[in-house]
Order: C-alpha cells, then structure tokens, then sequence
C-alpha cells in the first residue's frame, strides 16, 4: 500500500508539474491570443474604413449623375413648353406698355409661368439641386436675355406694385450672379 500511495503521490506531483507550466505559459497564450485578435481587428476595420470610402465614392458619383440628369431634364423642359412664350415676348418692342398686356389672363399666365421657372431654375441651383456648370453653359445667354427683356418692359416694377413685394428674387439674384 505504501508502494501505491508512494505512486499517486508521483502522479499527483507531475500533475502539479504540469499545471504549474500551464499556469506559468497561460499568460504568454492569451496575450499570443489578444495579440492576433487585435491585429484581426485592426485589420477589418481598415477593410471597413476602405469599403466606406468606397461607398461614399460610388455614392457621389451617382448623386453627381443625378444632378445633371435632372439638371439637363429641365432645361429641356424650357424648349418643350417655355421656348414660345420665350419668343413671344423677346419678339415685344421695348416702348410695348406692358401694363396693358397683363390684362389679358392668357398673357399674363404665360408670362407668369415663365419668370416662375428661372425661379425654380435659380432656386434648383442655389440649393444645390441643379447642377449650375451645366445650367449655366447651356442657358446664360436665353436667361440673361429674358431678364433684360423683362427689365425692359418694367415687369418686375409694375409686379412689386402690384404684389406690395419683390418678386422672382432668386430669378434677379441668379441673374446678379451671373453677370459678375
């Protein structure tokens, strides 16, 4: 019996022998083990922060397509609808007393329609939504030119008395912006 306790106690020794060098590596393993995790880690957020990058690209991109596209939209918008009462009233001498010709609801909605959009059209490209580049190679000279017509023939001053305020502000401004 003393033979069998003398080797249990062999075992329970070389037991102990072994988890005191487990115990003694443990730490080396787990900081090997963090160690590959966080080189893991960083290594996926770099490939998400690239992915990111990416996306924001592709999605500037598509925005920049989008802006143009709906840019090109409406000015071609003008030739379907607005170009005849572009010519219209480009075709008035400058003495026509324009006054007179408002009374005409036909007359006075075309004309309206028309300064209301190079309103939009100015208010498109000051928020951004247009694409002004495009608006602007395409479109200065008919927009310049109907500003001056209207200048000419005092809309703006005869709609401010009429409506007590200013009138196609961003259509003025962009025009303003325009000629610098």
């Amino acid at each position: 019996m003393a033979k069998k306790n003398s080797n249990s106690n062999n075992i329970d020794d070389n037991k102990n022998k072994g988890n005191l060098f487990f115990d003694r590596i443990k730490p080396i393993i787990e900081l090997i083990v963090i160690t590959v995790g966080l080189v893991i880690g960083i290594g996926q957020l770099q490939y998400l922060a690239k992915q990111l990058k990416e996306q924001s690209f592709q999605m500037e991109e598509q925005n920049t397509w989008h802006k143009k596209d709906v840019t090109f939209q409406y000015l071609k918008l003008y030739s379907k609808e607005m170009k005849k009462i572009a010519n219209q009233l480009k075709n008035l001498p400058d003495t026509t007393n324009l006054k007179n010709l408002l009374n005409d609801d036909e007359f006075r909605a075309n004309i309206m329609n028309l300064v209301a959009y190079f309103d939009d059209l100015a208010i498109g490209i000051e928020k951004n939504y247009f694409d002004e580049e495009i608006a602007q190679e395409s479109f200065i000279p008919e927009t310049l030119a109907i500003h001056a017509k209207l200048e000419k023939l005092r809309y703006f001053e005869l709609r401010k008395k009429e409506m007590g305020t200013d009138i196609a502000v961003n259509f003025q401004n962009l025009v303003r912006k325009w000629k610098e």
